[in-house]
């Protein structure tokens, strides 16, 4: 018999799975991951039992991917959480202001920084809690985190953190991400998690990431065998900003009225050909190009054009193997730049009225990539 798990947590699943009984590299889990500023826990080496609990449902504070108890011989527990994205950690993440909180907490709650500062705040309210009562934020919460108040109200929940924690644990809180094996982490202040300035001053150490690229290098998963081979053979391709170098070309894209009009009308009608294919990404009108939004609003696909040619690009994280060798360029500025791959330019007929077997490869490849 064969399992396969699939998606994100799939994945997580997968790589418990494939280390579960070998306690060397749980430990070695523990030692790859990276945390801020470079900090590593003094309390690695005195590990003597690690455990894990696989996405328990932590009422108003979310459903965290993965939580790995680490226990010295003392007793004393280290409690981390894990939350997981098949992306690049910056894009999984919300924008945050200048205060370090997004602009609002509706229709965010599923991405990567949002996460992180959830668990953070279950952390808070854990060690606040009374003997018998809810795992609930402070009452300062809202001025804390310009959010309303959680809480964990189920008694079997409750119970299971204390079972599991113990009493005084140290927490911290990890990103498991697509990101290269030699990111720096949080080094983005747009996209850390948000738990304000003086939050994150005092506390940054506690947050760190850990890629799957990472856990191949260290032989921890196997990407030929087990169980991790078979879920990232569903849905993991090549790490962020995989073949990218300092030396790509930086695009910076012209407003829509002064693109040729004949290449304007051609990607314009590319575009309904292609809508009428996506279901869950959708299709954006920026001043300068065309973007195409996952359903977890991931810039995913970026088309454009000049008085020249159209091109179409595939942003640079999860790409299929098949692109590893096309060309590299960079939208945007700054810490905010990111790597696309350009997949076509040209100015063939890409036009429903001529539909032809370009356009239709354009297509595919597009659907694929973005509803994957």
């Amino acid at each position: 018999m064969t399992t396969t798990f699939y998606g994100n947590q799939g994945v997580v699943n997968s790589i418990i799975l494939d280390m579960e009984t070998d306690f060397e590299k749980q430990l070695r889990f523990l030692n790859t991951i990276k945390f801020t500023d470079d900090f590593k826990p003094e309390w690695l080496p005195d590990i003597v039992k690690i455990s894990f609990i696989i996405e328990p449902s932590l009422g108003q504070f979310g459903k965290p991917n993965l939580v790995i108890i680490a226990e010295e011989k003392s007793l004393q527990r280290h409690v981390i959480f894990v939350e997981s994205k098949i992306s690049a950690y910056d894009d999984a993440s919300e924008k945050l202001n200048i205060k370090l909180f997004p602009n609002k907490y509706k229709d965010v709650g599923d991405k990567l920084n949002i996460r992180l500062a959830l668990m953070y705040r279950l952390a808070k309210a854990y060690h606040y809690q009374k003997d018998g009562g809810f795992i609930e934020d402070v009452d300062e919460a809202y001025k804390l985190y310009h959010d309303v108040p959680k809480v964990l109200k189920k008694p079997v929940m409750i119970k299971l953190c204390i079972d599991k924690f113990g009493y005084n644990p140290d927490f911290l809180f990890v990103a498991m991400t697509n990101d290269p094996i030699d990111i720096q982490p949080y080094k983005n202040a747009n996209f850390l998690p948000p738990i304000g300035v003086s939050g994150w001053r005092a506390e940054k150490q506690s947050f760190g990431l850990i890629s799957f690229a990472m856990l191949e290098e260290q032989n921890l998963v196997d990407p030929q065998k087990g169980y991790y081979a078979s879920s990232k053979e569903n849905v993991l391709h090549l790490p962020a900003e995989t073949g990218s170098s300092n030396n790509d070309p930086t695009i910076r894209t012209i407003v829509l009225d002064q693109w040729h009009p004949d290449l304007k009308l051609n990607l314009e009608e590319f575009l309904v050909s292609l809508g009428d294919r996506l279901t869950t990404s959708k299709v954006i009108t920026f001043n300068g190009s065309y973007s195409i939004k996952a359903e977890d609003g991931r810039t995913l696909v970026k088309l454009f054009a000049d008085k020249e040619k159209m091109y179409i690009t595939l942003r640079n994280d999860n790409i299929p193997v098949v692109f590893k060798d096309k060309p590299r360029i960079k939208i945007g500025v700054g810490l905010n730049a990111k790597s696309f791959v350009l997949i076509y330019s040209g100015t063939d007929d890409l036009t429903g009225d001529h539909y032809n077997k370009l356009a239709m490869e354009l297509i595919e490849i597009i659907v694929d990539f973005v509803e994957q």
